[in-house]
């Protein structure tokens, strides 16, 4: 897939000749100790997400901490990747808001030269040719991690500049519309809990804090053996179309259909 205006072949290279600068930072002598609620952003591998920064647990280092760490300054646009542990290969751009912060040492800054657009890199990496190269590096290896030769010998192949802009463009977009449709999400499942809440009631309450317009006698209580039973026997050419399974992490989920299911039967395969 391409755009009908591009055409010609890409340049294939490693990310070292595309980069000004590959190398992580430190965490500061003190450890949490040392963070503070406001001054510099101080970025850390649970910040980094696949494409996108989580900044609701951001800490903060002061103006002479910073100033110890001064190498590892964070600019916009710079691209972040985290080399160690079980987020390794996770990677996000540097934005206005954490401009002038610092990474650790579990987090590392590739800052592009003028020859290739950042977030064209930062999509790049995300792409199931460079994550199964980051996972090949790990091979006999007891602990997760890149070093700054690995990452300098990623194989990147670009198109023209002008190319790079427009694919970054539009992924940017279907990222925001990710972004948007995700929040969506979130606020619909703190709906459903809010509602949840209301419209269920305790066994000692005879009436929910909210009722369904039209309904208004109280509620009966009931125990689940009142209208179920529990069968050790397997459930053979489906004869009984609903089947209930008690999992400690998710509750009653459906045996025959739910994708939760399925996924706890493929966990003790």
């Amino acid at each position: 897939m391409r755009f009908p205006e591009f055409h010609g072949e890409w340049e294939k290279c490693k990310l070292g000749e595309l980069a000004v600068k590959v190398g992580s930072g430190s965490t500061p002598k003190g450890g949490n100790a040392v963070y503070t609620t406001s001054g510099h952003c101080f970025v850390r591998s649970q910040n980094v997400g696949m494409g996108h920064l989580i900044l609701n647990d951001i800490a903060y280092i002061d103006e002479s901490t910073h100033q110890k760490q001064k190498s590892t300054e964070l600019r916009t646009n710079d691209v972040l990747l985290n080399i160690t542990g079980a987020s390794i290969g996770r990677t996000a751009l540097a934005t206005e808001e954490i401009n002038g912060g610092n990474v650790n040492q579990h987090v590392c800054i590739i800052r592009t030269n003028g020859n290739v657009e950042p977030s064209y890199i930062c999509d790049y990496i995300q792409t199931s040719k460079i994550q199964k190269y980051i996972q090949s590096l790990q091979t006999g290896g007891s602990r997760e991690g890149l070093n700054f030769e690995q990452i300098r010998s990623f194989p990147i192949n670009i198109p023209t500049v002008e190319e790079q802009v427009k694919i970054a463009k539009l992924l940017s977009l279907i990222n925001e519309r990710i972004a948007t449709q995700s929040k969506l999400i979130e606020d619909l499942k703190k709906l459903k809990s809010a509602i949840v809440e209301k419209v269920f009631c305790s066994p000692n309450q005879e009436y929910p804090m909210c009722r369904i317009e039209g309904f208004e006698q109280a509620l009966s209580t009931y125990k689940m053996s009142d209208f179920s039973s529990r069968i050790a026997t397997k459930n053979k050419d489906s004869k009984c179309s609903l089947v209930l399974t008690i999992a400690a992490q998710y509750g009653l989920v459906n045996r025959v259909s739910s994708s939760v299911f399925q996924f706890l039967v493929s966990k003790t395969m």
